[in-house]
């Protein structure tokens, strides 16, 4: 392993002190029941004389239950007073006086002041997103301590580390820890796109070799910094702007990315494309099992609970990334990525199934004979997956037909090759037909397979442009399986 340059312990020593602070926080506020919405959006006072005004609710709230109003002047929160504060202020004061969740406000409507108990809104699934910080934030330091002075390892580290701090939701408590919060949150906005787009401009790393200038247009998504801040607290914009905003920014930022992980695999090599299939990968089985859960969750309303559960698997993601990134050779992609395609098709007929044929067969059974509803459901449930789950041995095929035919067409050329080996009358039509069809199914540019004589190797089958090199002496590494490799061929060519 290389020692870390001064750049990488300059990072390190930056940023992984600052997360580990910003994570402890994000555990303390789970443990303590702190993580909650503020219901409530303001406006910057007119003056610094004025106070602050009510602009919009956050999205789902009912304006009604609250008892605010659009445009009420907010005088006072708990015990802090909200002369001149902005959005920024009101939200670390709403956190830090905030007693079980609740705190009273004072406001001003019409000349009349009035007061009210404003409830903050806890999240469902605090701990949802502690997995997906925690994955991001480790593998980007294992990536740069693997892969030190590295570009890539380094783009990926600033990226993962941004990711991590963007879900790290440490609000709450003392005010100066929801200043922290709102500034790392910013921060990680404004660059989380830009920095994405950065690591994927040089993977794999043969398109973008040291020196290479990268283009400066990510630097365009930036401008998901003030759209994001716009949705959560009014500024700079208004919130339903900054939503619109945002949404067209996400959309349009991932077919970027979609479009330059295409440009990338179409131009790079084969380790290159081996290094993109993994974060493709990756991306796949981080988010089909969301898409599941989605659609399971529309037919079914009432598992709700799966959408929550399914964002673990986006803990996959990291882990992925950082076998692309410094073990890429570590399995078989292109098989998992056939048999992960695979399942998640029959998963989904299945669920399909399950819930249009499952229902009015099981109803049909129970009005015939009388089976219990729930018993004939788990009946025909267990049928159907007993019909759908082995079909991928003829699905799986296809889909590497489809996506990797040149892995596909291999296959089938060593099927045949393994039939046609016993046809072989002797040794030396043996190794010419193994090497006319490795030649011709791996289309390599030389072929030399040699044949032990009395006193070296010579060439037995040469396909090629160079001349094939003359080995003296036994190979050191090829004497253990001499013995063996020799009376395989010698039995497969005598017809055995």
């Amino acid at each position: 392993m290389q020692r870390l340059q001064p750049f990488d312990i300059a990072l390190l020593a930056i940023f992984v002190p600052l997360w580990l602070l910003c994570f402890a926080l994000y555990l303390s506020d789970i443990a303590n029941g702190r993580l909650a919405r503020i219901p409530l959006l303001v406006n910057a006072p007119a003056s610094a004389e004025d106070y602050p005004t009510i602009q919009a609710f956050w999205p789902g709230t009912e304006a009604e239950h609250l008892g605010f109003a659009i445009g009420d002047r907010l005088i006072r929160v708990g015990e802090a007073d909200l002369h001149g504060v902005g959005p920024f202020g009101f939200t670390a004061r709403m956190y830090e006086q905030a007693v079980h969740l609740q705190t009273p406000i004072v406001f001003s409507r019409d000349g009349v002041i009035e007061t009210r108990l404003v409830k903050l809104q806890p999240f469902a699934f605090p701990w949802r997103t502690l997995f997906l910080t925690l994955g991001f934030a480790g593998t980007a330091v294992a990536v740069l301590i693997r892969r030190p002075g590295v570009r890539v390892a380094r783009a990926f580290f600033l990226a993962g580390m941004t990711y991590s701090f963007h879900w790290t939701f440490f609000a709450g408590g003392p005010r100066w820890q929801t200043y922290a919060w709102i500034l790392v949150v910013a921060l990680s906005a404004l660059t989380l796109f830009p920095l994405l787009f950065r690591f994927i401009l040089l993977l794999p790393e043969e398109l973008a070799p040291p020196g290479t200038r990268l283009p400066r247009w990510p630097w365009l998504f930036a401008l998901f910094g003030p759209s994001f801040t716009s949705r959560g607290f009014g500024v700079p914009w208004s919130p339903a702007f900054g939503l619109q905003a945002e949404l067209v920014i996400t959309f349009i930022g991932l077919a970027a990315l979609l479009t330059l992980l295409t440009r990338n695999f179409l131009r790079a090599g084969p380790l290159g494309r081996r290094q993109l299939k993994w974060a493709v990968y990756g991306l796949y089985v981080g988010t089909t099992p969301l898409l599941i859960a989605d659609t399971i969750i529309g037919v079914y309303p009432a598992v709700w609970w799966l959408h929550e559960s399914a964002t673990l698997f986006t803990a996959l993601i990291p882990l992925c990334l950082l076998i692309a990134i410094t073990r890429f050779n570590l399995f078989d992609v292109d098989r998992l990525i056939s048999s992960t395609a695979t399942y998640s098709i029959l998963l989904l007929v299945l669920g399909a199934a399950l819930s249009t044929v499952t229902p009015p067969l099981s109803t049909s059974l129970h009005a015939l004979i009388g089976i219990d509803y729930t018993i004939g459901q788990v009946m025909l449930s267990l049928v159907l997956a007993s019909v759908v789950l082995p079909g991928q041995r003829y699905l799986r095929p296809q889909i590497e037909r489809m996506f990797f035919s040149q892995r596909y067409l291999v296959e089938q050329g060593m099927q045949q090759l393994m039939h046609e080996l016993p046809t072989a009358s002797n040794r030396e039509a043996l190794l010419t037909l193994i090497g006319e069809r490795l030649f011709a199914l791996w289309h390599i540019e030389n072929c030399v397979i040699y044949s032990k004589s009395a006193t070296r190797y010579v060439p037995a089958f040469v396909r090629g442009s160079s001349t094939p090199p003359s080995l003296m002496h036994m190979v050191p590494w090829l004497k253990p399986c001499r013995r063996g490799l020799l009376r395989r061929i010698s039995s497969v060519g005598n017809g055995q």
